[in-house]
């Protein structure tokens, strides 16, 4: 299926603005049962994986 460009960028920042939502939420979440220096390496390892997923599609 072809999108139009203007469709697919709004798709797209409409995805990352609900990324990011989730991933604050679920830092607010854990950061009351783990350390700051945890939650930190769990959020940069996923981020990891999400880059490395994007670099090879």
């Amino acid at each position: 299926m072809d999108l139009a460009p203007n469709i697919r960028g709004s798709l797209l920042m409409t995805s990352a603005m609900a990324t990011f939502n989730i991933n604050d939420a679920i830092t607010k979440a854990v950061s009351a049962e783990m350390n700051f220096g945890q939650v930190m390496m769990v959020r940069g390892w996923l981020a990891i994986v999400l880059i490395a997923a994007l670099a090879l599609h």
